[in-house]
């Protein structure tokens, strides 16, 4: 007998897929009352850590905490760590690396057990940003640019500042040779290993670049100030920038895979570009509040902390926040089946012309074809088992669904 799954269905009366109604933001447990903001996540495949730091009127953040569950429960973890206003976070092997604000760096080898500071030639304590490329660990200070280490933190050497015109770092890529710096006067790029630096066109008062994010061979910058905040792209390892969508809006952080980039704002929830910038949505942000300073990409979720809420940290898978699933509608007008399969279905429509697009759980499109027919057979056999996400449109309404390669 033929086995036949009915295709969930919303049909949006808007552009876009992740205004609808009932998708929303999870509270996870475990990071409250710590009067800060979370405002970084990390992750060694086994474990998440989130660093939080004091909000702008309190007294101290919260530290480190850590998740074993996929982020849905953490739990503080910080002897050791004797400056609990952690504003970065970063990772090699083993070694876990924590930038704070007046405490320098540190350092835990055994999964956030314990911490020790690591600060020998480190002459700023305020490390806004950590990067880490090979052997080479890079910290980004409030006044005193770049520090490189080579030896896990045990000793730390300044940067050259030739062409960085503001020391003040407040965040740091690496994209091939280029060790790109954010500073509170635009971007600075290095292709000598932090010798000398090149100021780029992103400049100005208005350009403090506090966030920086890879999405293959772009680069996207989040910035604060008045007037001309937002996010803009490179696509010439950080030489020339341009302007995305978001153009309003200070932005703490942004996080970044092959097809989506998220942007953390200040008074206007998170954004999401599933264009490479171009264009930017809200994904309902029920029950989240209105300021957000930090959002990251793990596994298939995404994070995000919220700066209203004493460090509370929310959740949501990554799938559902791209392709708009979550609470489903049935709908007969359309049917996939089987469901599951080898990778092979045949999907039965009333649409005969419109666009068929398949998702992975991470939410990147690994499939799109037009639909000229009734009845349409869909191939993803080439594709690893798992669960996929098939999206059906014809210009006004969508049809969304899960399917199970096995």
């Amino acid at each position: 007998m033929k086995t036949k799954i009915t295709l969930f269905t919303i049909i949006l009366a808007m552009i876009g897929l992740s205004n609808f109604a009932n998708a929303q933001w999870v509270h996870t447990t475990g990071i409250t009352n710590v009067n800060g903001v979370s405002t970084s996540f990390i992750s060694d495949g086994t474990n998440i850590y989130a660093g939080t730091a004091r909000k702008t009127s309190g007294n101290g953040g919260g530290g480190v905490f850590v998740s074993t569950d996929n982020g849905s429960s953490w739990t503080q973890s910080n002897t050791g760590l004797t400056n609990l206003n952690v504003l970065s976070l970063a990772i090699s092997g083993v070694n876990i690396f924590a930038g704070t604000d007046q405490g320098g760096v540190f350092l835990s080898t055994n999964s956030g057990g314990s911490w020790t500071k690591v600060n020998t030639g480190l002459t700023d304590s305020v490390v806004n940003a950590l990067a880490i490329n090979g052997n080479n660990i890079y910290a980004g200070t409030k006044n005193n640019g770049v520090f490189v280490s080579s030896n896990n933190g045990t000793s730390w050497v300044a940067l050259g500042q030739t062409g960085m015109t503001n020391h003040y770092v407040y965040s740091l890529a690496i994209t091939g040779s280029a060790i790109i710096a954010g500073t509170g006067n635009g971007v600075c790029v290095s292709t000598d290993n932090g010798t000398n630096w090149t100021l780029t066109s992103l400049i100005g008062t208005a350009h403090q670049v506090t966030t920086l994010a890879l999405s293959g061979t772009t680069i996207f910058a989040g910035c604060t100030g008045s007037p001309g905040p937002g996010v803009f792209y490179s696509n010439d390892n950080g030489v020339t920038w341009a302007a995305t969508g978001l153009t309003a809006g200070n932005i703490p952080s942004l996080a970044a895979n092959s097809t989506s980039v998220f942007a953390a704002t200040s008074g206007q929830y998170v954004k999401l570009s599933t264009d490479n910038g171009v264009t930017w949505t809200t994904p309902s942000h029920s029950p989240m509040d209105y300021i957000t300073s930090s959002v990251a990409i793990i596994g298939t979720n995404v994070f995000a902390g919220d700066d209203t809420y004493n460090g509370l940290v929310w959740k949501r898978p990554l799938s559902e926040m791209v392709t708009g699933i979550e609470s489903p509608i049935t709908h007969s007008g359309v049917e996939v089946y089987p469901n599951p399969s080898s990778g092979k279905f045949i999907i039965n429509s009333q649409i005969t012309k419109g666009e068929v697009s398949v998702y992975n759980g991470l939410g990147e499109n690994i499939y799109q074809s037009s639909l000229s027919s009734l009845q349409f057979t869909l191939d993803i056999s080439s594709k690893p088992r798992g669960i996929y996400f098939v999206k059906i449109s014809d210009g006004e309404k969508i049809y969304l669904n899960k399917i199970i390669v096995q």
